[in-house]
């Protein structure tokens, strides 16, 4: 499948391999599929070696050094150590400071030479994911930072290396040691799902108004940040059936980045805002504190019932053991369902929590996670899940009941 054109010429081209039946003894009601995007480079082998020579490169390198100008092999191994170690023991020093109720991402100023900057020159992309590490303005920058979708992060112009320095060799170093990291196997991930969430919505609206036309397909959208996919589908749709209607009604706590910059993107992607509808409230899975989604939307005149599909990308990896359940029953309301969990990923994993500081997720393989739709919406509900390329983002579909 292909996704049209959002602003430009660009587009973004999607395909997903043909259905395949993953452990039919344990649940004959999943189907998965495996997505390919040529919008991103995919070579995870190369990246990967590059990350790990990040990793021990560095200390290998200072040892070299250490021991060419004379120094003692002791003194080299303990600088050595010490360069590989510091992420490591910073690491360690967030998780502690973060149970004294202090936020990590902003106490602790990791290293440049492994993620901020190049050689001590700090790179305003790459803090700006790290200081702001599992929120929506990180996010923002991952998916926008290379144009993919015709524009660019708030704040961050294209060209922005130019104002690091005078000496441009050095601008360009720290350009290219940002590029890089922003398109890890991970990040390209983040933007396959991106488009891939944008797909389903656009054909989903779509579906729904050739089954019943004239009729308003209403989306409930859950923690969904900038909701970039949201507003992108609203365009594809209207580009292709001006008469669609359509209304997004999206729960997100975030006000002071998150809602803001969602309507900057209704600007650009030239969105009619009146389809959107806000609600800067946070949920709670527990029944007493009156903030299900069910409560958070009667609170606010809407029903629960009355919506075709909801989205809810992102937070069910932070609902860690048995809260996974009961996370996934509250945004059951027996329609169609999407929403998605982060797989193991070598590499990328220690370095996401030990170096970028970015809150502990909770991991489940394809198959555990097969296991936990099937127990939580029941067997008798189809279920489609999608991979990613790199098969870090499992992103599922439930039809309604």
């Amino acid at each position: 499948m292909t996704i049209v054109s959002l602003r430009g010429n660009k587009d973004c081209s999607l395909s997903v391999s043909d259905d395949f039946q993953l452990d039919s003894s344990l649940s004959s009601n999943v189907r998965v599929a495996c997505l390919e995007d040529s919008a991103e480079s995919n070579n995870r082998f190369s990246y990967q070696m590059a990350e790990v020579f990040v990793y021990f490169g560095w200390p290998a390198l200072v040892f070299t050094t250490c021991i060419i100008m004379g120094s003692g092999a002791i003194f080299s191994i303990l600088i050595s150590l010490l360069f590989f170690l510091s992420p490591v023991i910073k690491g360690y020093f967030g998780v502690f400071i973060s149970k004294e109720g202090e936020d990590p991402r902003h106490k602790i100023g990791s290293s440049s030479f492994w993620y901020d900057g190049f050689a001590f020159i700090g790179s305003t992309p790459l803090q700006g994911i790290r200081q702001n590490a599992a929120l929506s303005k990180s996010l923002d920058i991952i998916y926008n930072y290379f144009d993919r979708f015709l524009i660019c992060p708030k704040n961050i112009e294209n060209g922005w290396e130019d104002e690091i320095s005078g000496f441009m060799p050095l601008n360009k170093l720290v350009w290219a040691w940002t590029s890089f990291w922003i398109n890890m196997p991970i990040a390209q991930d983040v933007r396959s799902r991106l488009a891939l969430v944008t797909k389903i919505l656009s054909d989903f609206i779509l579906s729904q108004t050739e089954k019943n036309p004239g009729d308003e397909v209403k989306i409930l959208i859950i923690a969904g940040g900038t909701k970039q996919d949201a507003i992108m589908a609203s365009r594809i749709v209207k580009k292709k059936n001006s008469g669609v209607k359509m209304k997004f009604v999206c729960i997100e706590p975030d006000e002071f980045f998150s809602i803001s910059r969602s309507r900057e993107l209704m600007k650009s992607f030239e969105v009619d805002g009146k389809d959107f509808v806000d609600i800067p409230k946070k949920i709670s899975t527990k029944p007493e504190k009156k903030q299900t989604v069910s409560d958070v939307l009667i609170q606010n005149g809407f029903s629960f019932n009355e919506f075709n599909m909801v989205l809810c990308i992102g937070l069910g990896d932070y609902q860690y053991g048995d809260k996974i359940f009961n996370f996934l029953r509250m945004i059951d309301n027996k329609q169609t369902i999407v929403t998605a969990n982060v797989s193991g990923n070598f590499v990328e994993r220690p370095f996401l929590h030990k170096i970028i500081q970015w809150p502990k997720m909770q991991y489940f393989s394809l198959k555990k996670y097969q296991g936990i739709l099937t127990s939580s919406f029941g067997s008798n509900r189809k279920i489609e899940i999608i991979q990613t390329p790199h098969k870090i983002f499992n992103i599922a579909v439930i039809s309604p009941e």
